[in-house]
């Protein structure tokens, strides 16, 4: 098919005048029949790659994704253009199940999505087989690997699915992906010589930033800073249920319209707090990573990590859910040492050590066992490394999953084993995945605690060649928050020399935030405890304020006379340890250049004191320069076109809204924020007008066209005017 038959089909089905980039090359292999491997940022459009082939086929195109929010997302939007799609998922009840699959089976339906847990259902798996599917589609394909960040054992069965339907042309799409996940891939989907293509992971609208708090309310003072910054929607990342709920409550203390997402609520509430967020009645939402994967909401202006992810692909691909509109977006990473605990107990949990497997199959000689009771009576105390392990042993069929019909609870019963009773677990496998991740965690941390160009180091990780040495967007490049290096004088190279040497007379022990503690003196319970107080250098900088030494603590880590550590091995930065080329300076003072702010005299009132006017400062500073830079920066989004008339504009978003709710829909679903920008600079008056707008094409126009002419007809009110 040539290039014009597919830009008429992409203007016919979506309104699009143009691809973005790397798109049209990808639908016009899938349409040739190529298996396809396609890493495409976030934000750049991956699923129309799938979705226009379908619409331009005869027959089904089958999609595996891999959360429902995601299905019901895209299905809602194609239904809305007067698609036919559907999907299949543990939402609908079996009556509904079987009658979507009659349809698939009839010609019904063009578009099919299906979560790969369907994989494993016998009804299913009767029913594929009759319908005609001319394509598979797998979207977060990265979640097949097991080299991946987000590996899903139910995944593993693609491979299958795709032999028992006839093999047909295959494309597979993911945001994130180093060599080795596409290689895998590769080999998990068989795919037959596919075309592989990598689109720029660039995202040029998009700034970078790592704030560094000392302390849970500091990070929460940040926290709301970023939001503050923003009026418009944003996520909130945290690693866990517990602290999910946390900074929910701490934003709502603080009039922010937040809710909370994660795995503890049900269905109901779930699907209730994704409405609220889609339709802007509460514009922030406060979630685990079980939510974004898929959701296409392309207005977010902030996304805040508030705990550290475990790996550069997960933050990325999180991260990537700002500004999928190309208007500026800033991505805010709240980095303390003390989360990287958090990660490695997720590392242990998806990693299981060898003793696990063989206390679980001690455990189910005994007899059956529900799985809570498993995972307490688990020495090491990781529910999740339980849940991982039992998995395992049942996959290899080694433990036997029932349901308890009296109280619905999982209880396992042991399985076959081989003849010399071991668990049939690869372990040099599971050695060699564990220290990948421990690979992708130091990574992680090499970013957040680096002094160089943000953007350098992700487009480098992947890969790129796109990576310059400054991209003039990111903190580091903007100056946001770091001072710059200047050369020391006497006095300030005393406090170095000092500081250095109260890390070396505390044995590579312990991390900043109890080293500054020590050395200004605070007699705190985490510091008399380990009897820092009474090491010669306890309070020798009793002078400074905790913040500054803090600051002073990362400079010299950032500047290589610190080595940040872990008791775990190199890379999770728990830990500060004197380098050689600290201790040539402690001995010898020789000049020195740091990026550091004043070393001079604080407050005669102590560190208590000084700590939080010195925090409060740095906020106001750091707040400062965020907003001169977004004053200074302009859009990135090429082509953009500046609403002229900001109170039309403010109408034809009132409207969207309106007819969102009356829907049941998306608001972005109705019109994008760049479409109605367009709208309210060009003042279209007639349907034909209305058809030049990027965005609008005849299926809105049917739609929307006649109530959308009649508020741009409709005169302004004196309050707009004034």
């Amino acid at each position: 098919m040539s290039e014009p038959d597919i830009r008429q089909a992409l203007r016919e089905h979506f309104g699009h005048d143009a691809f973005r980039p790397g798109q049209e090359d990808v639908v016009a292999a899938v349409l040739r029949g190529d298996d396809v491997v396609a890493v495409m940022p976030t934000g750049g459009g991956k699923s129309l790659c799938y979705q226009l082939p379908a619409l331009m086929l005869d027959g089904v195109t089958l999609v595996v994704s891999p959360l429902i929010a995601l299905m019901k997302d895209q299905v809602d939007t194609l239904q809305e253009l007067g698609h036919d799609a559907t999907f299949i998922n543990s939402s609908l009840d079996a009556a509904e199940q079987r009658e979507r699959l009659r349809g698939a089976a009839s010609g019904r339906w063009r578009l099919l999505y299906v979560a790969p847990e369907r994989l494993g259902s016998a009804r299913f798996l009767e029913a594929v087989p009759s319908m005609n599917i001319v394509r598979l589609a797998v979207d977060e394909a990265h979640c097949i690997s097991q080299w991946g960040h987000d590996f899903r054992p139910d995944y593993a069965r693609l491979g299958e699915l795709r032999a028992l339907v006839g093999a047909p042309p295959t494309a597979a799409f993911t945001a994130t992906a180093t060599r080795e996940v596409r290689d895998d891939i590769v080999k998990q989907l068989r795919l037959t010589s596919p075309s592989v293509f990598v689109a720029g992971f660039e995202r040029p609208n998009l700034r970078l930033i790592v704030r560094r708090p000392g302390s849970v309310a500091e990070k929460m003072e940040m926290l709301t800073d970023a939001l503050r910054s923003s009026h418009t929607s944003a996520i909130v990342y945290a690693a866990t249920r517990k602290n999910v709920e946390l900074v929910a409550s701490h934003l709502a203390s603080r009039g922010v319209r937040a809710a909370a997402y994660h795995g503890g609520l049900d269905a109901a509430a779930r699907a209730r707090v994704q409405d609220d967020f889609m339709s802007d009645a509460k514009p922030v939402i406060v979630a685990t990573n079980a939510f974004g994967m898929g959701v296409d909401k392309p207005d977010i202006r902030v996304v805040v990590h508030y705990d550290l992810p475990g790996s550069v692909e997960a933050y990325y691909q999180e991260a990537g859910r700002a500004g999928r509109d190309g208007e500026p977006a800033d991505c805010v990473l709240l980095y303390n040492y003390a989360d990287v605990r958090i990660q490695r107990f997720f590392l242990d949990g998806a990693n299981p050590d060898p003793s696990v497997f063989t206390f679980l199959i001690d455990r189910l000689r005994a007899g059956r066992a529900g799985a809570d009771e498993l995972a307490a009576a688990l020495p090491m105390k990781n529910p999740i490394a339980a849940e991982t392990a039992l998995g395992m042993l049942r996959r290899a069929g080694a433990a036997i999953r029932e349901i308890d019909e009296a109280t619905g609870e999982e209880v396992y019963a042991l399985g076959d084993l081989p003849e010399d009773g071991s668990a049939p677990v690869d372990l040099e496998q599971l050695r060699a995945k564990r220290s990948s991740d421990e690979e992708r965690l130091k990574l992680m941390c090499g970013y957040a605690a680096g002094s160089a160009c943000r953007r350098a180091y992700v487009l480098r990780y992947f890969g790129s060649d796109e990576a310059r040495e400054r991209c003039e967007a990111c903190d580091r490049c903007q100056g946001i928050g770091v001072a710059s290096a200047r050369d020391l004088d006497a006095d300030e190279r005393k406090i170095v020399r000092i500081a250095l040497s109260g890390v070396a007379r505390v044995n590579d022990r312990f991390g900043r935030s109890r080293l500054a503690k020590y050395l200004v003196g605070s007699r705190t319970r985490d510091v008399t405890e380990a009897g820092l107080d009474l090491v010669p250098t306890f309070g020798k900088l009793a002078h400074l304020p905790l913040r500054t030494i803090g600051d002073l603590l990362e400079a010299l880590a950032d500047e290589g006379l610190l080595v940040r550590r872990s008791l775990d091995g190199p890379g999770s930065g728990a830990i500060l340890s004197l380098s050689e080329e600290g201790r040539r300076v402690m001995m010898l003072d020789p000049p020195l250049r740091l990026a550091t702010p004043s070393l001079g005299a604080g407050s005669s009132r102590g560190p208590a004191a000084g700590d939080k006017s010195s925090a409060r400062a740095s906020r106001r500073r750091d707040a400062s320069a965020v907003a001169r830079a977004r004053a200074g920066g302009t859009s990135l989004a090429p082509g953009a076109t500046p609403p002229a008339d900001a109170a039309l504009a403010m109408r034809l978003r009132n409207w969207r809204l309106c007819e969102a709710k009356k829907r049941g829909i998306p608001a972005y679903a109705v019109f994008h924020d760049s479409t109605l920008d367009a709208l309210a600079s060009l003042h279209p008056t007639t349907e034909a007008e209305l058809l030049t707008v990027p965005g609008i094409g005849p299926l809105r126009i049917e739609r929307f066209g006649t109530e959308l002419l009649q508020v741009l007809a409709e005169p302004a009110q004196p309050e707009e005017i004034r």
